[in-house]
């Protein structure tokens, strides 16, 4: 991953999952009226969430993303939203990405 301009770059799904969500579900439990009810969910991280916060962008680098084609991310038979995900363009995204890149160390 790398940062430009309050977007964040990913090379794969797999590395922005890594980046997103915690990989397992757990059951939680809320209290309606009364009355006890459980249900499985799965949490995103605290990472994805400051940049959210942050207001940051997320680009995916792959053309045959399924994460940007669905608009989600997937624990199990879960899934949740994901905001902020902008569409990546070869030809455009990369000239932007390696213009800037240069100015950067890893």
């Amino acid at each position: 991953m790398i940062t430009i301009n309050n977007t964040m770059f990913f090379d794969s799904d797999d590395e922005f999952y890594e980046f997103a969500v915690i990989p397992y579900a757990r059951v939680k439990t809320v209290y309606n009226n009364g009355e006890r009810e459980s249900y499985i969910d799965f949490d995103m991280s605290s990472m994805y969430n400051k940049a959210l916060a942050d207001n940051y962008n997320f680009i995916i680098r792959d053309e045959d993303s399924k994460i940007y084609k669905h608009g989600c991310v997937n624990v199990g038979v879960l899934s949740k939203p994901v905001e902020h995900l902008e569409p990546y363009f070869r030809k455009f995204t990369e000239k932007l990405y390696d213009k800037d890149r240069k100015f950067f160390t890893y």
